[in-house]
């Protein structure tokens, strides 16, 4: 029997986690120049690169022009086995999908390696986002969707939805979004045949959070940062 490639799996969990605190600190950073003034000038797009102290829109998406396509366009990509790659969408796919990234990061784990793009420069100010698709054998193996609002909308009956979704049952992630609102982070990935999905919602200094294995609802979280 294969022994199952674990160290690869929680290495993407890391990143889910390091996707979390990012989300935090952005969500502290708007909060801190709100405090300045609606208009403060201070504040720099995180979407348009700094060259010599002006703004420059090179880098801005050609192919994604609006939240909903990069939506759709991020339902599209297919995430394969984590430990091959197998019945993932392919890199050249990908980037017909989403244009050319702005990062690449290499991992080697026990001589494997596994490589990361994330896009992150939009036609848009508000809400910040990125996408980041891991490949293997250029295949994905894990894909992830992060929206940082400025000004987070409450959803009406949020906690009550929440807390009334229990472990074992199986939710669609349009039943999830119909009870809780589109998310503020998700990750998908397979591991041993079976796709993990990760759903995360930020309100105020507090973070919700939802794991689902092949739709069944596994753990559920409230932790406040």
């Amino acid at each position: 029997m294969r022994k199952i490639n674990s160290k690869v799996f929680n290495n993407l969990l890391i990143v889910l986690g390091t996707i979390l605190i990012c989300l935090a600190l952005v969500a502290l950073f708007y909060q801190y120049y709100d405090l300045q003034g609606e208009n403060d000038k201070r504040v720099t797009s995180t979407h348009s690169s700094i060259k010599n102290g002006e703004l420059t829109k090179s880098k801005v998406n050609k192919k994604i022009d609006s939240l909903t396509t990069l939506k759709y366009t991020f339902e599209k990509i297919t995430v394969g086995e984590e430990d091959s790659g197998s019945g993932g969408s392919k890199k050249n796919e990908v980037k017909n999908l989403l244009g050319k990234p702005d990062s690449k990061i290499e991992d080697y784990n026990a001589g494997e390696k596994a490589t990361s793009y994330s896009w992150n420069y939009f036609p848009w100010d508000d809400p910040v986002v990125s996408v980041m698709i891991t490949f293997r054998n250029g295949k994905v193996v894990a894909k992830s969707l992060d929206i940082a609002k400025k000004h987070e909308e409450s959803i009406p009956g949020f906690l009550n939805e929440f807390n009334q979704m229990m472990n074992g049952q199986t939710y669609s992630k349009e039943e999830i979004i119909k009870k809780l609102g589109y998310p503020t982070s998700e990750m998908v990935l397979r591991h041993s045949k079976h796709q993990y999905e990760y759903f995360v919602w930020n309100d105020s200094n507090k973070i919700f959070s939802i794991e689902l294995k092949d739709g069944e609802l596994k753990e559920r979280k409230q932790n406040e940062y």
